[in-house]
């Protein structure tokens, strides 16, 4: 039966922590709802947070929280998900990623014509690094 569950700490595990929201999610059969009552910035160090089952993750607002990856991995993980599974995610802010187009940063690109085309790479910085190695050689 789909519950709803609550963040009650920024901290990245623990009681209260949006892991252990996810973790519960995740064992429990249904599309459950994830809400917040805190403001603030998540740190995802620890791992990526996993997501194996249909949910709903709702912030407060995006100027009102974000998650950041500040240990170069992605923030969520939905690998573990079936294919078609309802994820949603509103209301915050994810951070802590980076954009490329497999040399520089795509907010670097100065355009030198009208219709310029660019590859557009988007995920986490570590990801973004092994691309670009990979593409350098």
């Amino acid at each position: 039966m789909p519950a709803t569950f609550t963040v009650t700490t920024l901290a990245d595990s623990g009681a209260g922590s949006l892991r252990t929201a996810l973790s519960s999610a995740n064992g429990n059969s249904g599309a459950d709802t994830i809400t917040f009552s805190v403001a603030g910035v998540i740190p995802v160090t620890s791992s990526e947070l996993s997501v194996s089952d249909a949910v709903s993750i709702v912030g407060p607002g995006a100027s009102v929280l974000s998650l950041t990856s500040s240990g170069g991995n992605r923030v969520f993980n939905t690998g573990g998900a079936a294919a078609k599974t309802a994820i949603s995610i509103s209301g915050l802010t994810i951070t802590g990623g980076k954009a490329t187009n497999g040399k520089e940063r795509i907010l670097d690109i100065q355009p030198t014509e009208l219709h310029q085309r660019t590859p557009l790479f988007i995920g986490s910085k570590k990801m973004m690094e092994e691309l670009e190695g990979e593409l350098a050689k």
